[in-house]
């Protein structure tokens, strides 16, 4: 479910994830850059009502915690382009003493270089300069995934930025498409943004429509159209309350509002995890955890 992998997925992307992703990219805002697509029209969203709830929950909160997983899965293993000891690049003028050229700050430094791939196709490698450079992905087969399209990234005073073009990613549990994407890693915050992507996880088909992530700190926002063929239609999804983390990585607030055609849920987590889930303003459910959430293979067969 969404909210149980949310924190994982922000982690990962905030920790060694981050290093993958920062290596495959020149001169770009990130997240900032991201651009915003027409919002579903009133006609496209679903209207929620005790029929659909539990397709409704299951589709948008869970839906979206699939698009978490395949995030996840992106960042771990997306193919590295190669990384050196940034003091050999600071040394070196911007130089490696390979003759590559390395990407440096403070804190890190990266080989761009194009290459085959382990499994079959190649990265290519263009505009490298000592912030950034981009990078194309031919059919790259590596640690499991088989990567095409393209990506920029800037690495400048600390903040790290990557943007993402026509990215599909493939992996045994389905696909991911991302037409616009771009994440912004700074001091305490991280943001990760999509304009519009579409995934095929194990036969579920999911649509994305301006979706946004934000982590500071321990707290996290999130924004999001989002269509499923369970649901035949969009909903949109937005914090309402940012969601909040205990020190075990444990939901601890946070809230959530899911609004389609002249209908709406409202998702309240609790300070002790329980959940309390709200139809068109009446108590429609209590949760003891975000896990007993309705599945998505138990109510959208």
């Amino acid at each position: 479910m969404f909210l149980t992998k949310l924190k994982r997925n922000a982690s990962l992307l905030l920790g060694a994830g981050i290093v993958s992703l920062m290596m495959v990219g020149c001169g770009t805002d990130g997240a900032s850059d991201v651009g915003i697509v027409p919002p579903p029209d009133a006609g496209e969203l679903v209207t929620i009502n005790d029929a659909n709830a539990d397709k409704v929950l299951a589709s948008s909160v869970g839906g979206l915690g699939k698009i978490a997983g395949m995030i996840d899965g992106l960042v771990d293993r997306l193919p590295e382009l190669g990384m050196t000891d940034s003091r050999i690049a600071q040394a070196s003028s911007g130089v490696n003493i390979d003759g590559t050229m390395a990407v440096s700050d403070d804190t890190l430094a990266i080989t761009l270089v194009s290459r085959d791939c382990a499994d079959g196709g190649s990265i290519s490698v263009n505009s490298v300069n000592t912030t950034g450079g981009s990078v194309t992905f031919n059919h790259c087969q590596e640690r499991g995934i088989v990567l095409d399209g393209s990506a920029e990234i800037s690495v400048s005073g600390g903040t790290y930025s990557a943007r993402f073009t026509d990215v599909t990613a493939v992996f045994s549990t389905g696909t991911l498409y991302l037409s616009d994407a771009g994440f912004t890693d700074y001091d305490n915050s991280f943001d990760f943004a999509i304009a519009s992507g579409a995934a095929n996880i194990q036969g579920i088909q999911i649509e994305l429509k301006n979706f946004a992530l934000n982590k500071h700190f321990s707290n996290v926002v999130v924004n999001s159209s989002i269509k499923t063929d369970c649901m035949g239609g969009w909903v949109d999804v937005a914090t309402t309350v940012p969601l909040a983390f205990d020190s075990s990585e444990l939901l601890a607030g946070g809230t959530l509002t899911v609004t389609g055609n002249s209908s709406d849920m409202l998702i309240s987590v609790n300070a002790d995890g329980t959940i309390n889930v709200y139809l068109n303003g009446a108590l429609y459910a209590n949760y003891s955890s975000a896990t007993d959430l309705p599945q998505y293979n138990a109510v959208c067969p």
